[in-house]
């Protein structure tokens, strides 16, 4: 490691954790940035017991030149000495929280589904969001950005299987990304999804009204996830999904 001493003075966070593991390596994070490293060479782990001896005397001046306190200082491990990281805390918990005027709603478009988990709570029905329904919520959307009470709309579409009633489903999401774009309004879409249904064609719909995250889950490998989490028809799903995600 280069040695290239600064003039800056550095401590450990406060909200930096260093734990050491049964196999004498390390574990280190930050609960303020989320960071999380795994410290399991020699070289390194040499580096990080010199850098809790320095830290136990209290501030040191940074070498930039050393790639762990060049990493630490980067991802908050190492911190400014005049940094006062409670008011950095406190900002960010009233800018994210007591301020955060972002409107988040769960969207479950129907309680049906294209498979039969066994282990899945839901008593499907052939219930399906209606237009008047998808209407209403339009509007309460218009009502909050028009009286400015948000700043950002964020759907999650929940169900059942949401990407079922798929045409009614995307000209909803088209016409409130329009009605965000038209404001100004930040607009973002989320799914969880068994992913089935999403073809190339789709993904790229979906892409377009800003559905850029997706929970989707599979269950081990083939023989598992199918036993588990067969089709309606009994069929696998394993080989289907996995092939939607390749190609998407």
């Amino acid at each position: 490691m280069e040695s290239t001493i600064t003039g800056k003075k550095v401590k450990l966070s406060d909200y930096a954790l260093i734990v050491p593991t049964v196999d004498r390596t390390y574990i280190v994070s930050s609960s303020l940035t989320g960071m999380v490293v795994h410290i399991n060479t020699d070289e390194y782990i040499s580096e990080l017991e010199r850098l809790q001896r320095l830290s136990d005397k209290g501030d040191f001046l940074l070498d930039e030149g050393n790639d762990m306190q060049s990493f630490f200082y980067m991802n908050g491990i190492l911190v400014d000495i005049e940094t006062n990281e409670y008011e950095l805390v406190m900002y960010t918990y009233e800018r994210k929280i007591v301020r955060d005027m972002s409107l988040n709603l769960t969207i479950i478009p129907t309680r049906q589904c294209n498979l039969r988990c066994i282990y899945c709570y839901e008593n499907f029905r052939d219930e399906f969001m209606n237009e008047d329904v998808y209407h209403g919520v339009l509007n309460f959307v218009g009502s909050k950005i028009c009286a400015r009470e948000c700043n950002s709309v964020n759907i999650g579409l929940f169900g059942g299987e949401p990407f079922l009633p798929f045409d009614s489903l995307i000209a909803f999401l088209r016409r409130a990304k329009e009605l965000c774009d038209e404001t100004g309004i930040a607009f973002e879409v989320g799914a969880t999804t068994n992913f089935e249904l999403v073809t190339p064609d789709r993904f790229q719909m979906l892409s377009e009204v800003n559905c850029k995250t997706y929970q989707v889950t599979v269950d081990g490998v083939m023989q598992t996830h199918d036993k588990y989490r067969p089709r309606v028809d009994g069929n696998g799903s394993f080989s289907k999904i996995i092939r939607v995600c390749e190609k998407t």
